[in-house]
């Protein structure tokens, strides 16, 4: 999302300090369905032996942030972190699994 030029990085035990909005950030039932793919292929890789971390752009009442951590799975309206923290798929703008090399 080039767009969004400056954004906070928000460490992910600081994620319960976050206000979420209730509305969703995605307006489109496309966009909803690519975040859903992205989110599944962020949980396979998450929890193979890789590990692999995922990077979110999230919709806060402050603002866009940036929050990586390793997804240990999803539903449709929370996606769990490794930690047991917790961001709701509806603020979630974009999803980018990050290279492990």
């Amino acid at each position: 999302m080039k767009y969004i030029q400056k954004m906070e990085a928000v460490a992910s035990d600081q994620i319960k300090k976050l206000d979420f909005p209730k509305q969703d950030v995605l307006l489109t039932e496309d966009d909803k369905m690519r975040r859903e793919w992205k989110l599944i292929k962020a949980k396979d890789l998450g929890n193979s032996f890789l590990k692999t971390k995922t990077s979110f752009i999230v919709n806060t009442k402050t603002g866009y942030k940036k929050i990586t951590g390793r997804v240990i799975t999803f539903s449709k309206t929370k996606v769990i972190l490794a930690g047991q923290r917790q961001i709701p798929v509806s603020s979630i703008l974009d999803v980018k699994v990050l290279s492990n090399g």
